[in-house]
């Protein structure tokens, strides 16, 4: 059976549950940054990728890395970030 997209399994499958352990009062402004830095054009883009129906870029991973670090999440695990852990 044939993917979808060829986003990284990990990225791909674990994107949602990272997003999922945010704190709700997180997660728009959250979305909000990533959009604008990936220049996405719409939210819709940003869902898509989220759900995996849109392929993540290896430059836009670096940037949903980066800014849920100041949440102190990681976005595939949903767990705390530590550095030598991410």
């Amino acid at each position: 059976m044939k993917s979808k997209t060829n986003t990284p399994v990990v990225v791909k499958e674990k994107f949602k549950v990272g997003w999922d352990n945010l704190p709700a009062r997180a997660q728009i402004p959250l979305r909000d940054a990533i959009v604008q830095a990936c220049g996405w054009r719409s939210i819709t883009s940003f869902y898509n990728k989220l759900n995996g129906v849109h392929k993540i870029t290896p430059l836009e991973i670096g940037v949903i890395e980066t800014h849920f670090k100041v949440y102190g999440i990681n976005p595939w695990t949903g767990l705390p970030f530590f550095d030598e852990n991410f």
